[in-house]
């Protein structure tokens, strides 16, 4: 029944290789858990490169001996199984027929893309977990994924690992530029400032970065977007508002880094406080947006505070949004925010006396203070400066972060050094 599909999906039986694209950061810290017993989970956006990874991972295992034919991967999204992905039973259907066609010996190593479209996928895993050598490697487009309802069932059994689209970094490599070599980077500044405005100016999707003219990359983008909206929240939450949905998610990614409340998005966009929030967090869940909290150590107050909201990648600014020489600013902030959590960074914005963009906590405790702004001049110094060592007293900070276009020095103020540095060679650092 399924002996088609599966064939298709796993050219390695028959010594095809598959193509696996630029080799990820990510993948040295995954495969550190290759061999352990954990059910491994990757989550991140759509088109981020998720299933180049497993068949990254699948490379790697297939160089260290592992037998192809104890190697399955199925992309779960294929429209090859809409007829059967509400019943958790053909799971173990495809998995039976998978032994009968391989005969394996040993370990299996079975990779699940895009999991979350097989109904109750998480009473298949558990069960194969517990009762055969099965090591498992997961993904899934929405943080849902390890939500109580899941995490529940397979409690103690998952490591989680986050995938956002290229790095700088990884970008680099697509214009054979090795982001890792010191010497090569001092004598190559031009080249990387140009990639850095190709990359500030359309994010780091794989396919988006790679397509060659602005219309494909916009168009790309919207495709993008458009899935996740109308396949991955508005269907999931069963949502009616779609206009007021639309109107909600192109204003806040029109605004990156923006303070806004749920008051006043409610007051914008005609919604109440309570449905702007469950929109807001449905985005999130489907990675296309994050909320930032303003830091307090009252967690009642962080909660009622208002947020800043990033986008998960600055191309849908340029292609869904607006973006002008005064959004300059707030597209390196994004940035910023961006690789701070894919530096797993517990990251919150600062504003009591004065605000500064980004304060990083570290066991209960503020160890870092960030400013972002395009360019630090006579107008805004003062102000930029003042934000950054309102953080920086409060928390009980000597050096404190500018980051910068391409502005780099160091200043010394009230006893502290602001270290001023361009967001391009941060992002390598």
């Amino acid at each position: 029944m399924f002996e088609k599909i599966l064939t298709e999906q796993n050219k390695q039986w028959v010594g095809a290789s598959s193509e696996t694209g630029f080799l990820r950061d990510k993948i040295k810290e995954i495969l550190l858990y290759a061999n352990k017993r954990q059910i491994l989970v990757i989550t991140g956006i759509r088109r981020c490169g998720k299933s180049y990874l497993l068949k990254q991972i699948i490379q790697h295992l297939l160089q260290n001996k592992i037998h192809k034919k104890n190697i399955l991967f199925l992309n779960l999204e294929q429209p090859s199984f809409d007829e059967v992905r509400e019943k958790v039973v053909y799971l173990d259907k495809i998995f039976e027929e998978f032994m009968s066609l391989t005969e394996p010996s040993g370990n299996v190593f079975l990779f699940l893309d895009e999991v979350q479209f097989f109904h109750n996928w998480q009473v298949f895993v558990k069960a194969k977990y517990e009762t055969e050598q099965v090591k498992f490697f997961l993904t899934g487009s929405n943080s849902w994924l390890l939500s109580s309802e899941y995490a529940t069932m397979l409690s103690g059994r998952t490591i989680h690992f986050e995938l956002f689209p290229f790095s700088f970094r990884e970008f680099l490599q697509t214009k054979k530029i090795d982001g890792n070599n010191r010497i090569l980077l001092a004598s190559n500044q031009r080249a990387i400032k140009k990639a850095f405005q190709e990359y500030v100016s359309w994010g780091g999707f794989p396919e988006v970065l790679l397509t060659e003219g602005e219309e494909q990359k916009k168009e790309l983008l919207i495709n993008y977007y458009n899935t996740i909206v109308y396949r991955d929240v508005i269907p999931r939450f069963h949502i009616v508002n779609i206009r007021q949905t639309q109107e909600l998610a192109h204003y806040l990614i029109s605004n990156p880094g923006k303070i806004c409340s749920y008051n006043q998005l409610s007051k914008t966009l005609g919604l109440s406080d309570k449905t702007v929030k469950e929109y807001i967090k449905y985005f999130s869940q489907a990675y296309l947006l994050f909320e930032v909290s303003k830091y307090s150590n009252s967690l009642k107050k962080q909660l009622v505070n208002p947020k800043k909201i990033y986008v998960s990648d600055i191309g849908f600014t340029k292609a869904l949004g607006f973006s002008s020489t005064e959004d300059s600013g707030r597209i390196l902030e994004n940035c910023v925010f961006i690789e701070l959590k894919r530096r797993k960074k517990e990251v919150y914005y600062h504003n009591e006396n004065k605000e500064c963009d980004f304060v990083v906590r570290e066991a209960r405790k503020i160890v870092q203070a960030i400013q972002v702004c395009q360019v630090l001049h006579k107008e805004n110094k003062d102000r930029e400066i003042k934000g950054l060592l309102d953080a920086m007293k409060i928390y009980n900070l000597k050096e404190g972060l500018i980051l910068t276009e391409d502005q780099e020095e160091i200043i010394k103020e009230e006893k502290c050094s602001i270290h001023v540095i361009p967001v391009w060679k941060w992002l390598l650092s």
